[in-house]
């Protein structure tokens, strides 16, 4: 897993890069398999392996450019965007650079070709009659983005985006600091009025992640709706322009306990997931009563 989240992968050279047994690798990849996490793809002669976990969207077009560029530009590509989360495309085309590190003719060829098969799924954001659009890194799979982390990822891109419109293509007022705004957001609750907040935030209104007031002529105030899933929206972004990682959104425990334990605990766990699927058998009163003399007996 640790190999594959930046880039899928041949299968030979993970075998190789790792020192693993065959035997113990085919255990791996069945586990990884039926849990979603690995997927193995057959492209332009090569057994390639990739992670759903990781990259969610058109995984076989990653898979296919892989085998076709090789995996290093990839890597490198994806390493810079991680690094510089939220940088708009425009810039990236007409500097050749992102965040300040240069990119080849190839690799900004590659960034777009990624951005046009849909690997990545840059978000375009309206601003009076400007349409921008911001580069992340994939959007991660299901195990990750249920429909509630999955909203809550959406207005962390739309915030950092709103951010990086102010620090990169500021009209007047440029923000030195788009990492403090979102923490001045997340401490007061609150930004500081000026006469470009209307434009700048007026898509995480449309988001219901906050609310313009005015206060005095062209000055406006964005103040967060302060909801549960706003509060970890704005934590996410704070964390994607730091770090470049979603580390607020956690996968599925039982999964990450059964990663680094053995066998036996692992066919638990898929054996409770199998019961779940059966249908269920409601208790007579007798069998119910018993039930809740045993469940009390462990409180």
């Amino acid at each position: 897993m640790a190999e594959l989240q930046n880039k899928p992968e041949n299968r030979d050279r993970l075998v190789s890069s790792t020192g693993i047994d065959i035997p113990m690798f085919n255990r791996c990849m069945d586990i990884g398999t039926h849990g979603n996490y690995l997927k193995e793809f057959r492209a332009r002669g090569r057994n390639i392996i990739a992670s759903p976990f990781y990259f969610s969207d058109n995984l076989e077009g990653l898979v296919d450019l892989s085998a076709k560029s090789g995996s290093y530009d990839i890597q490198v590509v994806l390493g810079i965007i991680k690094d510089n989360q939220g940088w708009p495309l425009s810039l990236i085309d007409k500097r050749l650079e992102l965040g300040g590190r240069k990119l080849t003719l190839t690799q900004k060829n590659l960034l777009n070709h990624l951005c046009s098969e849909g690997i990545l799924k840059p978000p375009s954001i309206e601003f009076k009659t400007t349409r921008e659009t911001f580069v992340f890194t994939p959007r991660p799979g299901g195990s990750r983005l249920d429909s509630a982390n999955r909203e809550i990822y959406e207005r962390a891109m739309a915030l950092v985006s709103c951010v990086r419109k102010g620090q990169l293509l500021a009209e007047q007022y440029r923000i030195k600091m788009p990492v403090r705004i979102l923490e001045t957001l997340r401490d007061k609750g609150y930004i500081g009025s000026n006469s470009e907040a209307a434009n700048q935030y007026r898509n995480l209104v449309f988001l219901k992640v906050g609310s313009l007031r005015h206060t005095n002529g062209d000055r406006y105030q964005f103040c967060l709706n302060k909801t549960e899933e706003n509060i970890a929206a704005l934590s996410l972004a704070i964390s994607l322009l730091i770090t470049g990682e979603m580390s607020s959104l956690d996968v599925n425990q039982d999964a990450r306990i059964a990663l680094s334990k053995d066998e036996k605990y692992i066919q638990s766990i898929v054996s409770s997931a199998e019961l779940k699927k059966r249908r269920q058998v409601a208790l007579d009163e007798d069998a119910a009563n018993q039930f809740e003399q045993l469940i009390m007996a462990y409180e």
